[in-house]
């Protein structure tokens, strides 16, 4: 018999949109598979992979770095940023390449993840080289075929800032616009690498429009703010604890492809945001999608806002801080393998886009990294339903429901309105 619970929670949202890894066979009415992906960096065309015996963050550990400065809503996508760092790894050496590989994990996996997931992506890469620096042919070999484009970024920085962000708004279908500035290059650059990942999924049981209403939405600061709240009541994968409740709402699944879903993780009333996100730890929130991974869906009444959201950072900071220190570092980076000119990088901005609604999600990132040439010196069974009602912060995530995957969007709604 199935049970039934009513979820009212806190949402903190980690809206993963995932492949979920499980024995559940997808309906009859599964969509067909979507097209092939372009492919990441060939390892074979690369150095050897390093990090075999250490365990991947998946992103997770950035993520919460970023959470625990950020106080207004947070949209990352862990995977765009492990794509566009995938592609400077053919040219890594020494501890650089390793701490590179201890970020971003596997380049096989991250390949395979995006083939077999349900996701509908659309990913795109493409390096824009400087005149002034001469890419060693077995580093070009080892990019997505197609994928490097000479650019004068000296002459008319206005202008390369232009391009670059004409072809990532392309790639984006206009979510995303301003990607680089005029003032991102400088003198000194001489590789930009981008990634970008579009995906427009639809939910495998659609929320309903008409039972959409407006509904308080409980701030951080305890103040309420009007948002639409999405409503329904479904089979979903739901688990309980004593400091939050998380639900796995599923969207439609390929035949032949893993399932994928949005996991909500919606703090306990009385526990704040941030008071949540001060104890979470990357291994904690593994520990939910694995938890999530093994459940068996239940019939779950689901209140959820429908919301976008777009958020803008440099990721250099947090990936300095969270496990490639060396790579920002003109007297320690090593990506010898690139060019004969020594190279560190020196930013890694990404944009993202993100809209949840009645029937799914779209979302886009994009992630630019700038590499400058520099000079050698410088449970009881309740009788109803559990009501998952998102009407305060929450932590979203999309990512596959395999937990051994990186999220492709993770975020924190704090604020539906802003």
């Amino acid at each position: 018999m199935k049970h039934r619970h009513s979820f009212t929670a806190t949402l903190l949202a980690t809206l993963c949109i995932a492949s979920c890894a499980t024995d559940q066979k997808p309906s009859e009415k599964a969509a067909q598979s979507p097209p092939p992906l372009p492919q990441l960096p060939n390892p074979e065309n690369g150095p050897a992979y390093t990090a075999a015996a250490h365990k991947p963050q998946y992103g997770l550990d950035l993520f919460l770095h970023l959470a625990k400065q950020e106080r207004q809503n947070l949209c990352l996508s862990p995977c765009s940023a492990s794509m566009a760092l995938a592609l400077v790894r053919p040219g890594a050496r020494g501890e650089t390449l390793r701490q590179i590989d201890r970020t971003i994990g596997s380049i096989n996996q991250l390949n395979q993840q995006t083939h077999n997931t349900s996701l509908p992506l659309e990913i795109a890469n493409r390096a824009y080289t400087s005149s002034h620096i001469s890419l060693k042919p077995e580093y070009k070999a080892g990019l997505p075929k197609g994928s490097v484009t000479p650019i004068n970024f000296a002459a008319n920085p206005a202008q390369a800032s232009t391009d670059i962000n004409q072809w990532v708004s392309d790639q984006t279908k206009g979510r995303i616009t301003q990607l680089l500035t005029p003032q991102d290059i400088t003198p000194l650059t001489s590789l930009i690498l981008i990634n970008t990942v579009y995906t427009q999924a639809k939910w495998q049981h659609p929320f309903l429009p008409e039972n959409t209403i407006e509904q308080d939405f409980r701030l951080e600061t305890g103040r309420t703010v009007p948002c639409s709240m999405m409503n329904d009541t479904y089979d979903v994968r739901y688990i309980a604890r004593p400091d939050c409740e998380i639900v796995a709402i599923p969207f439609q699944q390929h035949l032949d492809k893993k399932e994928a879903c949005m996991i909500a993780i919606l703090p306990k009333k009385g526990i704040s945001i941030g008071k949540y996100l001060s104890s979470l730890t990357p291994a904690a929130l593994q520990n939910i999608r694995s938890s999530l991974a093994k459940e068996h869906p239940q019939t779950v009444q689901i209140d959820i806002p429908k919301f976008k959201t777009a958020y803008d950072s440099d990721l250099a900071d947090g990936l300095a801080a969270t496990g490639m220190p060396h790579a920002f570092n003109p007297a320690k980076a090593d990506f010898s393998g690139i060019s004969g000119t020594p190279l560190c990088i020196a930013f890694v901005k990404q944009n993202t886009w993100f809209e949840m609604k009645e029937e799914g999600v779209e979302a886009a990132a994009a992630t630019a990294l700038g590499m400058d040439a520099y000079y050698i010196g410088e449970p009881v069974t309740p009788k109803l339903p559990p009501h998952f009602k998102a009407d305060r912060p929450f932590i979203w995530i999309i990512a596959d429901l395999d937990p051994e995957t990186t999220p492709y969007f993770i975020g924190i709604l704090r604020d539906p309105t802003s």
